[in-house]
């Protein structure tokens, strides 16, 4: 729905009006609306209907602002009767930008002081705002989109060569290139600052040394939790007409997200959930993909409006391949098929802004560090109750040998020998993503760097929640996602993704976050009088897109064959062919099926770059 572009330059700009032609027609994809500024060797857009792009002619200051503040209201040096935008520029002239970390909500902005010819940029803590960036010292160029940036033809379409590779090797590496050589992502949590034309890249916040959390009673962590869920979901379903959607799967997450809107939501306010089912399940799937009664209680609880999708089977990898023209990137994830869905329902329906549970399992945890930390105690008694009793509400039978793998070996196997027994049995994520790339390519990748990486963090119990949380897989997630809904004139919101939510499940002890067997414990007490009971009790989750599944079965060979006929330059001087053709479907592993299903993508992505 929003987008924010910027072109500064040190001289004459030649193509000025090409590109914000160019760009003019990209952005109105997501508004109608779109506003310009230009001034000197500068001209900025913006798609939004409120006053985000701003001059202050006296002093030349110049801020494009793209997102929402969602905690003003908590603010002291927040003015609620003027923009968002406003606000952040009066901080920047009060040299207070260090306030920045304290706000909750997602945003991506540029600050352009014209006198001074310095530079600063924003990204929220959590990276749902895109934004990228092109600098050579002749011209800052920034974007929510990269596609934005390419309609100055100066700049080079070519592909970043090491971002490919590391795109099979994974590993959380070069996560602020792009696949563009010349062309940058600003990160999560980050600044940019360009100053007597030297570009610094900063963090200005980071999830590291939060203040511990202490209550008396389980009460007062649930009742602090609904509290600031509240907050967060009351300035959620704030729009402009009327109109808010929930996506509904029957799962904790989204159920209480969609309860809470009916509880908060003024009576004016039009509430509708999204929700998916297949009709097309092998019988074997059927038990663990329905979730039609939870769906339905939560609706029947608060007598809501609801539309239920039925999918027909389609091949998603042959969806997947026909849509790799629209992104900036390989876009692998199985279950855009069902975004689609909801946005086509959606704009039939009149809805605009929908909120989702996207990944609470993460942000809330489901307490595996409160478990390794009670062997690492010694506190094996206190550890084999728990284990026991999450098996026992899972519905599945304890089994000693299966825990002594998992929990027991991990804590107490020293690095070195767990780093042997990896490299021996090649099960390392890093060496089996590694075998997918030609010999000659290997010598200039960090295996080794990785797979040390990999050990130690998974031995890292400490910060085991933390961890997770720092993944760069999420603002992958948002930019493609961004695409999706935005390019529709559509806005996907993530109640999860609040920093005030996720500060504070990192600052809880670990007990609540697992307690009795009772995995997110703080969510299910929170919520346990909004939601209906048979959701409170569901330990279980179901698969997220069996049809995915089903279509890598079904176009496997072809998939094959694809990437060993593939002719793409990169593609021959990347990949492992002959080690593709090895691979089988019923003898490969898990992981070796998801590294081959991201080759395939990827092939298909480069036949468009």
């Amino acid at each position: 729905m929003n987008a924010i572009f910027g072109y500064f330059s040190f001289k004459n700009i030649e193509n000025k009006n090409e590109i914000i032609d160019a760009v003019s027609v990209l952005m109105s994809q997501r508004s109608d609306n779109i506003q310009e500024l230009a001034f000197n060797n500068s001209f900025h857009l913006n798609a939004r209907n409120n006053d985000s792009l701003l001059l202050i002619d006296g002093e030349k200051i110049l801020i494009n602002f793209d997102g929402r503040i969602d905690n003003k209201d908590e603010l002291d040096f927040f003015d609620s009767n003027i923009s968002d935008a406003k606000n952040i520029l009066n901080l920047y002239k009060q040299n207070l930008m260090s306030k920045i970390k304290l706000l909750a909500g997602p945003f991506a902005f540029c600050i352009i002081n014209l006198s001074a010819k310095k530079i600063l940029a924003y990204r929220d803590q959590m990276g749902v705002r895109p934004l990228y960036y092109f600098y050579n010292k002749e011209k800052f160029i920034y974007s929510t989109e990269i596609e934005y940036i390419l309609t100055d033809k100066a700049i080079s379409k070519d592909l970043n060569f090491n971002k490919l590779k590391f795109f099979i090797l994974k590993g959380n590496r070069l996560n602020e290139e792009t696949f563009f050589k010349q062309i940058f992502r600003l990160r999560r949590s980050s600044n940019l600052e360009i100053k007597n034309k030297t570009l610094k890249i900063s963090e200005y916040f980071n999830l590291s040394n939060l203040p511990k959390i202490k209550f008396n009673s389980n009460e007062e962590y649930a009742n602090k939790f609904k509290e600031i869920f509240f907050k967060i979901i009351k300035s959620q379903i704030n729009t402009d007409n009327k109109k808010i959607a929930s996506m509904l799967s029957g799962g904790l997450d989204t159920s209480s997200i969609t309860s809470t809107i009916a509880l908060l939501k003024d009576k004016s306010v039009e509430h509708k959930t999204y929700s998916i089912v297949f009709n097309n399940l092998r019988k074997k799937d059927i038990k663990m993909v329905f979730e039609t009664n939870y769906m339905k209680d939560v609706r029947d609880k608060y007598s809501i409006d609801s539309n239920i999708i039925g999918l027909e089977y389609y091949n998603i990898q042959d969806y997947l391949k026909n849509l790799q023209s629209d992104y900036p990137e390989p876009n692998y994830h199985g279950n855009n098929y069902m975004d689609a869905e909801m946005i086509k329902a959606m704009k039939l329906d009149g809805h605009k802004i929908i909120l989702s549970g996207f990944d609470g399992d993460s942000v809330i945890s489901h307490g595996e560090q409160y478990l390794y930390l009670l062997l690492k105690n010694m506190k094996f008694l206190s550890f084999f109750k728990e284990v026991y009793k999450r098996d026992i509400l899972r519905g599945s039978k304890f089994n000693f040998f299966k825990v002594f793998r998992k929990y027991i070996l991990r804590v107490f196997l020293p690095n070195f020998i767990y780093k042997i027994k990896g490299f021996l049995r090649k099960d390392l994520p890093a060496i089996q993503t590694s075998k997918f790339l030609k010999n000659n390519q290997l010598h200039s990748m960090p295996v080794f760097d990785m797979s040390n990486q990999y050990i130690n963090s998974i031995k890292d119990f400490k910060n085991f929640h933390i961890n997770t949380l720092n993944t760069n897989l999420w603002e992958h997630v948002f930019e493609l996602q961004d695409i999706d809904y935005s390019r529709n004139g559509l806005e996907i919101r993530y109640p999860f993704m609040d920093i005030r939510l996720i500060s504070f499940c990192l600052c809880i002890p670990e007990s609540q976050k697992l307690q009795n067997g009772i995995s997110r414990f703080v969510l299910r007490e929170a919520m346990k009088e909004i939601i209906p009971n048979s959701i409170y009790h569901r330990m279980n989750k179901s698969i997220l897109s069996p049809y995915y599944d089903y279509s890598i079965e079904e176009r496997f060979n072809e998939m094959k064959s694809d990437i060993i006929r593939s002719k793409n330059e990169y593609i021959n001087a990347l990949v492992d062919k002959e080690y593709i053709k090895s691979i089988e479907p019923n003898s490969a592993s898990l992981n070796d099926m998801i590294i081959f299903q991201h080759i395939y993508v990827l092939t298909k992505w480069l036949d468009f770059n």
